[in-house]
């Protein structure tokens, strides 16, 4: 079994679902940790465990000191890890602002 670890805010939640439903290889395994909650709940990345994974998806974090993706990168290329990194992404749908 592969396993895909995706790294990100709510877009990582979304693109692990569409990745889940419709990826054509029944033997990949998307997992999920969102940056914000664990940034919240002051735990640390559990860099220890990338070496679960075939891949990690991610979004850039690059104002967070030890949760900057740098260090992801790192830990990854130290274990072997492919990456693929996608652009940070926000939505103001429904925002006051354009009122």
């Amino acid at each position: 079994m592969r396993k895909v670890l995706f790294y990100g805010g709510c877009h990582a939640n979304v693109l692990r679902a569409i990745f889940d439903r419709y990826c054509l290889y029944k033997d990949v395994k998307f997992d999920l940790i969102m940056n914000y909650l664990l940034i919240a709940a002051g735990k640390e990345f559990p860099y220890e465990e990338l070496y679960k994974y075939d891949m990690v998806i991610y979004s850039p974090i690059s104002n967070h000191g030890t949760y900057n993706t740098s260090n992801l990168l790192k830990a990854c290329g130290d274990f072997g890890v492919k990456t693929l990194c996608y652009p940070w992404l926000q939505w103001n749908g429904y925002s006051d602002e354009t009122l």
